[in-house]
């Protein structure tokens, strides 16, 4: 199982690099200390920017999923780069946005950045003010409201407790091989 721009870049030769599996955590671990902050700031009623927090945390627990693939050879090394570099990579990852095709004797697989368009944007709008018609402001807190800011919180806690469990408890395979295997 690889990604077509990891069929055609070829071998990188990290894979099963211990240093990669202390990356893999040390994004898993800022993932909670972002969920930490993202509570405290929902607990002050601060919904725009605990959304925010809740949502790099996933965007963290996404960069966790992309090491996994690097580490088990599914993904290329531009892949990688771009997981660490590029908000919509990194959302394609976190919304799972993939196509999964066995045309080949090895199943390809491809996330889609232009997918993630949407909660990137979401994501801006809870940081910074927008305006609309004859230029009036849209302020954070419009966009983004509490049940909003909470699912999103839940959903890095659900997220983040699974990407522990799969590889401390059950001993599976991270990464998309061990989601899809």
């Amino acid at each position: 199982m690889r990604t077509r721009r990891r069929e055609r870049e070829g071998p990188h030769g990290s894979e099963g690099q211990p240093s990669l599996l202390r990356l893999y955590r040390a994004c898993l671990h800022n993932a909670e200390d972002l969920c930490h902050e993202a509570s405290l700031l929902f607990r002050a009623q601060r919904f725009p920017r605990a959304f925010a927090l809740a949502f790099t945390a996933l965007e963290e627990i996404a960069k966790a999923h992309a090491v996994a693939d690097f580490y088990t050879g599914v993904l290329s090394e531009s892949e990688l780069q771009d997981a660490f570099r590029k908000h919509r990579m990194k959302t394609a990852y976190l919304d799972r946005v993939v196509s999964i095709s066995t045309g080949s004797a090895e199943a390809t697989v491809e996330y889609d950045p232009r997918a993630a368009e949407s909660s990137v944007n979401l994501r801006m709008r809870a940081l910074y003010v927008e305006y609309g018609i004859d230029h009036a402001p849209a302020m954070p807190a419009e966009a983004i409201g509490r049940d909003l800011a909470k699912s999103t919180m839940d959903r890095a806690e659900v997220e983040l407790h699974e990407m522990w469990v799969q590889e401390e408890y059950y001993g599976h395979q991270i990464g998309t091989k061990g989601l899809w295997k």
